[in-house]
């Protein structure tokens, strides 16, 4: 799924995801879940989505913001309140004492970006950099 997502989701400015990138999150997930969480979402005992937190302290927000770093519900399950359920889940769990909830989408992902608005996110007035090391 996490594949799916780097090749269909036009907001990934990364080119070169990779097996061992996903391996390296899972394990530095499990062997810390002080840096975040990966949850996987299920109907009926079959796989169907999942997402990636992370979380970090936000001088900006006044406290700890959690990122959705990724998040992904196979096409044949959107649309039956899978994503809605798991933000509900989070915003009423603050499982992190977060203040603030982060997340990117893609320039051409209207729908999604018209669902996150929905549930109350806005545009950062900045625009997102970033360098790899």
């Amino acid at each position: 799924m996490i594949m799916e997502l780097y090749a269909k989701d036009g907001a990934t400015t990364v080119s070169d995801m990779s097996v061992d990138k996903i391996n390296r999150t899972i394990a530095a997930l499990t062997e810390n879940t002080q840096l975040g969480e990966i949850f996987i979402f299920e109907q009926e005992k079959t796989v169907v989505g999942y997402a990636i937190i992370t979380s970090f302290w936000s001088n900006e927000f006044g406290g700890r913001a959690l990122l959705i770093d990724e998040l992904l519900v196979k096409s044949a399950y959107r649309n039956q309140g899978i994503s809605t359920h798991f933000f509900n889940f989070l915003f009423d769990k603050k499982i992190y004492n977060e203040v603030v909830y982060l997340l990117e989408v893609g320039n051409g992902n209207e729908q999604a970006a018209h669902f996150y608005k929905r549930l109350g996110f806005n545009d950062f007035k900045t625009k997102h950099q970033f360098r790899v090391v």
